[in-house]
């Protein structure tokens, strides 16, 4: 009897875990609508945009490519990723982005996703085509009722 008790128990937990989950906010939507409006302002060359989706305090790892040079470069805040693609939106033009390969695994709360793409950007820096083929890592969370990207590493290489 405790064993039917036990299971039944279990029953109604994971059931409400998972109600949870769908009426939090998160969902693979979502989750991509966030990385379509972080592209969307980075094609816009809106810096603004782009750490709008981002918590103030997001732990920001990325590649910064140079005429062939990568340079891995890490922000503790979205506010200093922002200054960095303020001040960089002017040396390059012709600035495409494609996101393929794009995998979004929400937890079973609901409050946290974790996303990975496959990023391909090309542009023209100092009168040179550019390709850059980044392995996109990036852990979403709602905070305050927001979705918003509290981690991204990037990994890129160019072409």
């Amino acid at each position: 009897m405790k064993t039917i008790l036990c299971v039944i128990v279990a029953v109604a937990i994971i059931s409400i875990l998972l109600l949870f989950a769908r009426n939090s906010g998160l969902s693979k939507e979502s989750v991509h609508a966030v990385l379509d409006s972080i592209d969307k302002a980075l094609l816009e060359k809106d810096a603004d945009a782009v750490i709008a989706n981002y918590a103030s305090n997001a732990v920001i790892t990325t590649t910064v490519v140079d005429h062939g040079r990568e340079d891995k470069t890490h922000y503790k805040t979205s506010k200093a990723y922002g200054d960095v693609l303020r001040n960089s939106f002017d040396a390059f033009s012709d600035y495409k982005i494609m996101r393929t390969n794009e995998t979004i695994k929400i937890s079973l709360t609901g409050k946290t996703a974790e996303a990975t793409a496959t990023i391909i950007e090309t542009f023209t820096l100092g009168g040179n085509a550019e390709k850059s083929v980044t392995q996109e890592f990036v852990t979403i969370e709602v905070i305050d009722g927001k979705i918003l990207v509290i981690k991204e590493h990037d990994d890129a290489k160019v072409d």
